[in-house]
């Protein structure tokens, strides 16, 4: 098995901090990046060095489903020397050993050398700590595509010694590995007045389930869905998530169906025999929609996917990324030179996210393909502040940064709250106001990492302080992006001050002044 260059990196990583005696490493990587293949890579590795392995994951199906590690190892590795802890079968003791938490926690596992736990953002539920008390491995790694925590105070600093993130979702999207997401966010009008948010077991904080399903089963809504879908992923094959309410999967099964769509409902009533079946029914397209409440939210990939939609809110980054993620696997030809097409097209450049629930516009979620760049450390918290808020195009539904003047997908400009605008026309004629729109524009629809780049080749550090206003990332940003391509070479010191005053230097040499009246108005 060829692995991708982050993939090997992530390994080298992962083993040289094992060497140095960080044993307990988390590694962060996100959904769609080839996690499976890494989980594999350790267990054979540390198999090749005669040492005991326990591989464990909340769900069966993680474990000896189709596509899961049980599987990959046959299938992929051609590695059959493995039994399984999970429940209602027996299997002989191997050095390699899989299986769920629940079914670990109820057996004797003898000597463990090493541990790998799969979705490791649940290792602080209390059946994850007792779990690993009671394995009390020599080396445990940690494996997850969201490495954080919403439990005020909780952290991962007393299990693991060190976290390892070899890259993020925008950088795979990027090397199109993974599509990029359409967000539709449609008018709904759901009135969140009242709904309690709380903690799960899992430490996980999300809306209260009955309440939430209350305000979404209803008639309006169901058109809307079905509306919605019609026009946006009708051709797609489309998973929904619905509240933790059985009766909310079914109701949305049976708005599909009678409206001539195939769709099929999965539950905590669905054997993972049933599961596995209707999976295949979906990925074969023998079914066009797949509904349920969170069964498929981590660790089921069905790259056919093509159009997610949620039926509920949430205020769970994990949920709403992990979800999200069902979706945006690229589709690649057989030699993975590129994607694959059909009928002289690609048969997949993006996902079709809709959003019901207002999820993408909602503090602390936003674009979830954007959720990591800010990097993650131990404390389970970003590095800096949150994504960058999203609004709705009331044009085409599209969802856009909240600081673009223009919709990214239709073109409409979007109206822009000026104390006094005449300052600017005075100052501008009105012909060259579209150009500067559709400049500001691009600035704001780019990355910073694209910007800094940009900027730096054609020597404008003026644009560094604009980006920094639009982007309300503040000054700090520009004057650093200076001194990390060496606009100046000035006194550590005083560099603050000065670079600061060159960048004033140069708005107002190159018209840039123009510009920060019109935003300082």
């Amino acid at each position: 098995m060829k692995l991708r260059d982050y993939q090997t990196q992530c390994l080298e990583q992962t083993y040289d901090n094992i060497a140095i005696g960080k044993k307990r490493v988390k590694i962060s990587i996100p959904p769609g990046s080839g996690k499976g293949n890494i989980i594999c890579e350790l267990i054979l590795n540390y198999y090749k060095q005669g040492k005991t392995v326990l591989f464990v994951a909340h769900k069966t199906n993680l474990v000896s489903a189709e596509n899961a590690i049980a599987d990959r190892l046959i299938d992929t590795y051609r590695f059959t020397d493995f039994g399984l802890y999970l429940a209602g079968k027996k299997s002989a003791i191997k050095r390699v050993m899989l299986g769920t938490n629940k079914t670990v926690a109820n057996r004797k596992v003898g000597d463990i050398d090493v541990m790998i736990i799969d979705e490791s953002h649940r290792t602080k539920a209390p059946e994850y700590v007792d779990l690993i008390d009671k394995v009390k491995p020599e080396i445990l790694i940690g494996v997850t595509a969201t490495p954080f925590r919403t439990k005020k105070g909780e952290n991962f600093e007393d299990m693991f010694d060190v976290i390892v993130n070899p890259i993020n979702t925008r950088r795979l999207i990027e090397r199109k590995f993974l599509v990029p997401y359409k967000i539709i966010c449609p008018k709904v009008d759901i009135d969140f007045t009242g709904i309690k948010v709380k903690y799960s077991v899992s430490g996980d904080m999300d809306f209260d389930q009955a309440e939430l399903f209350k305000r979404f089963n209803e008639e309006r809504v169901y058109q809307t869905l079905i509306d919605k879908w019609k026009e946006h992923g009708q051709d797609r094959q489309t998973v929904v998530y619905c509240t933790n309410d059985k009766k909310h999967v079914n109701t949305t099964v049976e708005w599909f169906n009678k409206n001539g769509i195939k769709a099929e409902g999965v539950t905590s009533d669905t054997s993972t025999a049933e599961q596995t079946k209707i999976l295949k029914r979906f990925a074969s397209g023998e079914i066009k929609v797949l509904v349920n409440i969170n069964m498929l939210a981590e660790g089921i990939s069905v790259d056919v996917t093509g159009c997610i939609v949620f039926l509920r809110a949430t205020t769970s980054l994990v949920f709403w990324v992990q979800s999200s993620a069902r979706g945006n696997r690229s589709l690649w030809n057989s030699d993975y030179t590129d994607w694959r097409m059909k009928g002289g097209k690609y048969e997949k450049t993006d996902c079709i996210l809709i959003d019901l629930g207002g999820n993408v516009m909602r503090p602390g979620l936003g674009n979830p393909e954007e959720y990591d760049l800010l990097g993650f450390d131990l404390s389970g918290k970003p590095k800096s502040n949150g994504v960058a808020p999203m609004k709705s195009c009331k044009a085409c539904d599209f969802a856009n940064h909240a600081s673009a003047r223009f919709c990214k997908n239709c073109g409409n400009k979007f109206e822009i709250k000026i104390k006094d605008d005449k300052v600017f026309a005075d100052e501008v004629a009105l012909h060259e106001i579209d150009k500067i729109d559709l400049f500001l524009n691009r600035i704001l629809n780019s990355s910073a990492t694209v910007l800094k780049k940009r900027f730096a080749e054609v020597r404008r550090p003026d644009l560094l302080r604009l980006t920094a206003q639009l982007k309300d990332w503040g000054i700090d940003w520009a004057i650093h992006a200076a001194k990390a391509y060496n606009y100046t070479t000035l006194d550590p010191k005083t560099q603050r001050d000065q670079i600061l005053e060159l960048l004033k230097n140069e708005e107002e040499e190159s018209g840039m002044w123009i510009y920060f009246e019109y935003l300082n108005k």
